[in-house]
């Protein structure tokens, strides 16, 4: 089977990525590449620039070929310097419950393959770390997992006028000269109402932000459900570990593990008499409201 390859070339901080796909807008979705909302590349990644490309591998670091084939299950196959994906993603496109984790989301496998590509072939380390710049010019860098506390800093260092450098991803390269360089993240972000409302309520008037009130919402799809608890049982297997300062550990996780895994969250939902499930945006002093009455 012939099927004409549309191309585009993206660079994102140094790395350069060569897109493959017969599917054209697959690969310059606006959601994913352009517009600031949740699931976009943005809230990672500072800019994704397009570069020329004219289809030679020696132009880009590293080619993502996807096939979008209706009613083949997706499948992806990484090699040192080119991954072929293949299956029906359109359809996967408008099923996924969770457009954060699809191709091109913001916790999808570009987002991920790009931080191999810098370490890989640029000598760039991307550090989950929030940055900042104080009044006297000083790099400020806070690396922490999810719910560390690292916006915090930011809402503080905003209200000392100090600047937001980086909200998620900050990168840095060692120069062959002996010095160093970091280079910018995203520069917007999601934060949590409660402490907006309650720590920083000036910070909220001087952004001129509008603050929703808590919202309640209900897990109906199946799929979110198994998705939420398969990440809740899968993350502590997905890192490395660096033991006595010294040894790194890889993951333990393997596809074998990764698909068993799957199926007894699956088998989990299925059999078990799950009186409710929710999702909340709230405050701290609020985080039961809308809560209680349901079940």
């Amino acid at each position: 089977m012939s099927l004409a390859l549309h191309r585009r070339a993206i660079r994102i901080v140094r790395a350069r990525v060569g897109l493959l796909s017969n599917d054209d807008g697959l690969i310059r979705r606006a959601e994913y590449f352009v517009d600031r909302v949740p699931q976009s590349l943005l809230t990672d990644y500072h800019r994704v620039d397009d570069v020329p490309w004219s289809g030679g591998p020696a132009e880009v670091d590293a080619v993502i070929r996807i096939l979008d084939v209706p009613g083949l299950e997706p499948t992806i196959a990484i090699g040192p310097d080119r991954v072929d994906a293949s299956g029906d993603f359109s359809a996967c496109e408008a099923e996924c419950s969770d457009r954060r984790y699809t191709l091109f989301g913001n916790l999808g496998f570009v987002f991920r393959y790009v931080i191999h590509a810098l370490e890989r072939y640029h000598d760039t380390w991307s550090f989950h770390a929030s940055a900042m710049v104080d009044d006297k010019g000083d790099l400020w860098l806070i690396p922490g997992g999810a719910g560390a506390g690292k916006t915090v800093f930011l809402l503080e260092g905003l209200r000392r006028g100090w600047t937001i450098f980086s909200t998620e991803m900050t990168h840095l390269r060692l120069t062959p000269e002996g010095g160093h360089e970091f280079y910018k993240g995203s520069l917007f972000d999601n934060i949590r109402l409660g402490t907006l409302l309650y720590d920083f309520p000036d910070v909220v008037e001087r952004l001129g932000l509008r603050v929703p009130a808590s919202h309640v919402g209900r897990l109906d799809r199946r799929e979110r459900l198994v998705k939420l608890l398969f990440d809740s049982a899968t993350e502590k297997h997905g890192g490395t570990v660096l033991l006595y300062d010294r040894l790194p550990v890889p993951s333990l996780d393997t596809p074998e593990l990764m698909a068993r895994r799957l199926d007894a969250m699956r088998g989990l939902v299925d059999r078990a008499i799950i009186k409710s499930a929710q999702t909340t945006l709230c405050g701290a002093r609020n985080c039961l409201e809308g809560l209680l009455d349901e079940g």
